[in-house]
């Protein structure tokens, strides 16, 4: 079973080992087995690496003070503020839009600065909690003794409650094991994969030079070794009977699901906190509709879309946080850039699906994943092996892969399998002028040039990788 028992000596008096320390998968110490002449037993002194307290770090925040009143107020003086009036160009109205948005919201709660000691996550902090817990300090600053202990006393018991029913609820999903281990590393206090150094600009802009030239190195090393090649055209992909030319204007049914479906992520350069924003979607959806479909229509993607802020990542949590080599770029994108992805992507898919993909691929294809491609791969193996005949597997691990992704060859292989017209179009815009900005707390680098490559973190970057 794996589990370690630590005591080797006596834990008796009659000379018997009978108290034991017994652990699974944490490193533990047994210092010490003490006769305290308090008891038959002896005391047995043991140490558990993996509890250690970790020193909170200060984090500096630019937050509002979103209140019921701040929502109250919203629409009425969003509505006050007088739309510039319509225009062909799509930038100018996605621009208008997210203006008068951070306007409105700017007057009722703007943006502070805010500097906290970063603790561990507690996800089963709901509103009953928070209410519970304002109700303490209110008791508390009165000093009521009675009605303090009273409040405290129901407060932790809530607490207490809340975790465990949090956890067990966790423990019995068995479809998302991501959170289930993550939530587990933070119970023990295992290292995270967040930034282990102290935000500075000048770090920004290191981090920015290394993601960038890494990109470039990797381009040229390619680019060297096949200089002196010349490609068959003959090898390229021939053109599909069947084309796409044209993307379908959205209808307020579709974005509606759409809307939904997305996680409400909220990156810095979204004029208003994304959750807030979804409470008033109702009240939007009409012109978000049409900043959707005038994009579809001419076939431009928003420049104010095209700007990512690039947050390092550490691959493994057991890496050496100070070399910059061990971190991976994810792309933060505006919330209504990813609503337009999405659109463009479902009827990508369909397209897809039924006229590019290769029977058997399953990377970045619904309903299918490793244990489709792994069922595919044991199957040849052992028809292979009754039929006496060797196999070979052949596995390609590139580096930086979605960095260096030359977009004229992806908007060649895009027309070779049947995207043409406005379509075409769209992706050409999709992947022109993007830019990016290395982000840490409220430290940023200078805006880049991005030259090749489709960002981690975007909902098109998989697919067109």
């Amino acid at each position: 079973m794996d589990f370690s028992q630590h005591v080797t000596k006596p834990t008796h008096n009659r000379g018997h080992t009978l108290d034991l320390v017994i652990t699974y998968g944490l490193s533990t110490s047994v210092s010490s087995v003490i006769d305290l002449a308090v008891s038959d037993h002896y005391c047995v002194f043991f140490s558990i690496n993996s509890f250690i307290q970790r020193e909170p770090s200060v984090r500096t925040v630019r937050k509002r003070h979103l209140t019921p009143e701040v929502a109250a107020g919203f629409l009425e003086v969003f509505r006050k503020i007088p739309p510039t009036p319509v225009t062909a160009s799509c930038d100018f109205t996605v621009n208008d839009f997210n203006s008068r948005l951070k306007s409105a919201l700017d007057l009722l709660a703007p943006l502070k600065i805010k500097s906290f000691y970063s603790k561990r996550a507690s996800p089963w902090r709901n509103e009953k909690l928070k209410k519970l817990k304002r109700n303490c300090r209110v008791a508390e600053r009165r000093w009521r003794n009675q009605i303090y202990t009273e409040l405290l006393k129901s407060y932790n018991n809530t607490v207490r409650n809340s975790r465990n029913a949090y956890l067990s609820k966790l423990i019995l999903d068995k479809h998302n094991p991501r959170i289930l281990f993550s939530t587990i590393n933070n119970i023990l206090n295992r290292t995270s994969n967040s930034l282990q150094k102290t935000p500075s600009n000048a770090l920004c802009e290191e981090f920015a030079a290394h993601f960038r030239g890494k990109a470039d190195t990797i381009r040229w090393n390619i680019l060297s070794s096949i200089s002196n090649k010349v490609l068959d055209k003959s090898e390229c992909v021939s053109i599909p009977e069947e084309t796409l030319d044209s993307v379908v204007l959205v209808e307020a049914e579709t974005l509606d699901k759409v809307f939904s479906s997305v996680r409400p992520t909220t990156c810095v350069l979204d004029s208003i906190p994304t959750s807030f924003f979804k409470q008033f979607y109702g009240s939007f959806s009409d012109e978000i509709l049409t900043l959707m479909n005038c994009s579809l229509q001419t076939g431009a993607f928003p420049a104010a879309f095209k700007r990512a802020v690039v947050r390092p990542l550490l691959k493994k949590s057991n890496l050496d946080f100070n070399e910059l080599n061990n971190y991976r770029p994810v792309s933060n994108l505006p919330f209504l850039s990813k609503i337009l992805e999405k659109l463009v992507l479902n009827q990508l898919n369909d397209f897809r699906n039924t006229n590019v993909l290769e029977k058997f691929q399953s990377g970045f294809r619904v309903n299918h994943s490793t244990e489709t491609t792994l069922l595919k791969i044991l199957n040849d193996f052992r028809v292979n092996y009754d039929k006496q005949k060797l196999t070979v597997l052949v596995l390609l691990d590139l580096s930086a892969a979605f960095d260096t992704v030359d977009h004229t060859i992806l908007l060649t292989r895009l027309q070779q399998i049947g995207l043409s017209g406005a379509l075409h179009r769209w992706f050409t815009s999709y992947l022109t002028d993007r830019t990016f900005m290395v982000s840490l707390d409220t430290c940023s680098s200078r805006v880049h040039g991005i030259t090749c490559g489709v960002p981690q973190g975007s909902i098109l970057g998989p697919v067109l990788f």
